[in-house]
């Protein structure tokens, strides 16, 4: 994140957003001069202090579940249109509803492993 210098003095930093000052404000070797662009690190945010994980948000609980209905409903669309073509039902259909769930089961995983490792 670049500031102006001029914005330094009114940079508000607690615990919560991420921003971690510089013990002084310097640019290079000397003291910064008003007008001048400062970099601010941000650090990662972290786990609370209680040991609690930080809970997934409605809005991502229902990705998860529209992922895993579209990616459902893909691989069995796939399959039944390989059935027409190919006059093998229900094999494709089977196995594409398989490839659906699993390609779901998956992805629910990374999204899931994502939040709970932090």
């Amino acid at each position: 994140m670049l500031l102006l210098a001029d914005q330094c003095e009114d940079l508000v930093v607690d615990g919560d957003n991420g921003l971690t000052p510089p013990a002084s404000v310097t640019a290079g070797s000397g003291a910064v001069s008003p007008g001048s662009i400062v970099a601010v690190e941000e650090s990662p945010p972290t786990a609370p202090a209680n040991g609690e994980t930080r809970g997934m948000s409605v809005f991502v609980l229902a990705g998860i579940g529209m992922m895993n209905a579209v990616l459902l409903l893909v691989g069995t669309g796939l399959g039944w249109l390989g059935d027409r073509q190919l006059g093998t039902t229900p094999a494709l259909l089977l196995i594409g509803m398989a490839l659906g769930i699993g390609c779901g089961a998956f992805c629910t995983y990374k999204q899931v492993h994502h939040y709970l490792s932090g």
